[in-house]
């Protein structure tokens, strides 16, 4: 690994191998391990997993390492919910100042987020779909919104795995609610893009639930 920004790379090396489901919840995620594993010292490993601790995806266990905290239904309900408020709400902000090359920029994400369901490669998977509503929601004036998208969609993390292996164990059809909200956007239909962009957040909640 190159010793530029070395902890943010170990910080998603670690994070895709979560993502994949290479630690089952009753692993436990030692530094020393991972230290080898990816040929640093145990000091970027360490500042990777008190970032991911930090973001609700693994705790500390004091003195015998870390593992993945437990996702709980009610906990995906209330991320769902909260991400409908702030998204959507997001949305009618931006609406009147989305142009052309704010559309563009969707269209290339949508289509990298689709390459990457059908690749079945569940980290990339889920970094492009959290890139798109990212873009979606930093097109909001306000920077409260903004910040709050993103940690929500943070917290996805700890649930994607289990979203894509759902999605493809049963072959479902590629969602296309990214595209049909692009041509929403494209048609300056607020109320046709809310309701596609609710249903694209409520899917998780379908497909996990």
């Amino acid at each position: 690994m190159q010793k530029v920004a070395l902890k943010d790379q170990v910080y998603k090396s670690i994070l895709k191998e979560i993502l994949d489901g290479k630690f089952s919840m009753d692993s436990i995620i030692n530094e020393k391990v991972l230290s080898e594993q990816f040929e640093v010292s145990k000091t970027p490993v360490r500042e990777a997993l008190v970032r991911l601790c930090s973001e609700g995806i693994l705790e500390n266990l004091p003195r015998y390492g870390y593992r993945l905290i437990p996702v709980t239904q009610n906990e995906i309900q209330e991320i769902i919910e909260y991400r409908k408020v702030m998204e959507i709400e997001a949305l009618r902000l931006s609406f009147d100042y989305i142009g052309p090359a704010d559309i563009q920029k969707l269209k290339q994400l949508d289509e990298s987020a689709q390459e990457a369901v059908i690749s079945r490669d569940v980290h990339l998977a889920w970094e492009r779909n959290e890139n798109f509503h990212w873009e979606l929601g930093d097109l909001c004036p306000n920077r409260y919104f903004r910040s709050s998208i993103k940690s929500a969609l943070t917290v996805g993390n700890r649930y994607a795995n289990q979203y894509f292996s759902s999605i493809w164990r049963e072959d479902k059809p590629l969602d296309r609610s990214h595209t049909k909200i692009i041509e929403a956007l494209e048609e300056k239909d607020l109320a046709k893009a809310q309701e596609i962009l609710t249903f694209d957040i409520e899917l998780m909640k379908a497909i996990l639930l």
